[in-house]
């Protein structure tokens, strides 16, 4: 009668932890952007802004989210050495086509750089550039915290 209720107990202890097992990384970024009109044939704008992304990493699943768009489930390969993991997003909406890159210490946080692109084929303008940064340990309820669109 007691190892029933022993299994019982030690499953119910488990099973928060096993339902929300992951990493969460607080990263504070620097964004630089170049903007080029293909129509003009020249650069329009070039800015550099600072901001803050949140990742949720599920090393189990190989996944990863990002606060910008926290539906969105990236799989990332992972390099052991380095401790690193990388990925790739590619989205295209009509003539709206957009790519970006991330590598992202996870397992002792440290740093985090990528790449953006974008391009508008009906407009003839391509967004381009990098963001760098560095990462901190956090928390679920700080990836869930509303945030802004980071590369708009």
């Amino acid at each position: 009668m007691k190892l029933p209720l022993l299994i019982t107990t030690l499953l119910l202890t488990t099973s928060p932890a096993l339902a929300d097992d992951f990493l969460y990384l607080k990263c504070e970024v620097t964004i630089e952007r170049t903007v080029f009109d293909w129509n003009l044939g020249e650069q329009i704008s070039k800015r550099e802004t600072d901001d803050v992304i949140h990742y949720k990493i599920d090393t189990k699943e190989d996944v990863v989210f990002d606060s910008t768009e926290p539906e969105v489930a990236n799989e990332f390969t992972t390099d052991i050495n380095q401790r690193q993991i990388a990925w790739k997003t590619v989205k295209e909406s009509g003539s709206i086509y957009e790519e970006y890159t991330t590598h992202l210490q996870y397992e002792t946080p440290g740093g985090v750089v990528g790449t953006i692109y974008q391009n508008d084929r009906d407009r003839f303008i391509e967004d381009s550039g990098s963001f760098r940064g560095s990462c901190e340990a956090s928390n679920k309820s700080a990836y869930e915290a509303p945030q802004k669109e980071v590369f708009e």
